[in-house]
């Protein structure tokens, strides 16, 4: 890919895996490698005039609901349960780090309702409005079908545990990078993809790309919407 964008011309397989029905907004999947520079990606989306949203930041949301409070509680113990009453992220990602059946019955509670929240956050969004959605576990997930358009944000593993090293150890960084589905799959299944491995100048270039793809997948899915077809 070098160090610039690239545009994976659509292909039927791609084009099975996105939203079938135009509604006047564009919805943009944004996904990526561990310490890849997606977060940073987002914001410069949401500068550009894009509502945005993290798929973490509404797992966040979820564990502050009573019922998956409660629900964490029954199936991992108090001890996943901060002194208010909160989840505790740290000890439960402990608790299932490495631990296949307790990921897999975390990930069953909280996968379909991070899917519905980003589903209603997509619709939610005015007609010809760009909205794009940082899911880091997108193809795990099965969540392109959700979106028109998917971008992978990729870089060198050196790279990024470089940039993770003051935010996660060695062995946390593993476990994390080990779970995600792979570069490969993540370019074979996006629209756009591009490794960040220079300055934010050739990112900010990549996203300006990818949110003016977005703006005519929105302009003229509202076209489609307002003819009826």
């Amino acid at each position: 890919m070098g160090s610039t964008g690239t545009y994976m011309p659509a292909s039927a397989h791609r084009l099975s895996e996105r939203r079938a029905i135009p509604d006047g907004r564009a919805a943009v999947a944004l996904t990526g490698g561990v310490a890849s520079g997606k977060s940073l990606a987002l914001e410069m989306f949401g500068s550009l005039g894009a509502r945005t949203v993290s798929a973490d930041a509404v797992v966040h949301r979820l564990y502050e609901r009573a019922e998956i409070v409660m629900a964490l509680r029954a199936r991992f113990g108090a001890g996943v349960i901060g002194p208010e009453g909160t989840v505790d992220r740290a000890a439960l990602g402990r608790l299932v780090m490495g631990k296949e059946k307790e990921l897999l019955a975390l990930e069953a509670l909280v996968h379909p309702r991070v899917a519905m929240v980003v589903e209603d956050f997509v619709r939610g969004g005015p007609p010809g409005e760009v909205t794009v959605c940082e899911v880091p576990l997108l193809f795990e997930s099965g969540l392109q079908s959700h979106f028109d358009l998917v971008a992978t944000v990729e870089a060198p593993i050196a790279v990024r545990r470089e940039r993770a090293s003051s935010r996660a150890g060695s062995e946390v960084f593993d476990y994390l990078d080990a779970r995600l589905a792979g570069e490969q799959v993540r370019v074979a299944g996006a629209d756009f993809a591009y490794t960040n491995d220079g300055g934010v100048d050739g990112l900010a270039g990549f996203v300006a790309e990818v949110y003016e793809a977005a703006r005519r997948v929105a302009s003229g899915e509202l076209w489609q919407v307002l003819r009826g077809e």
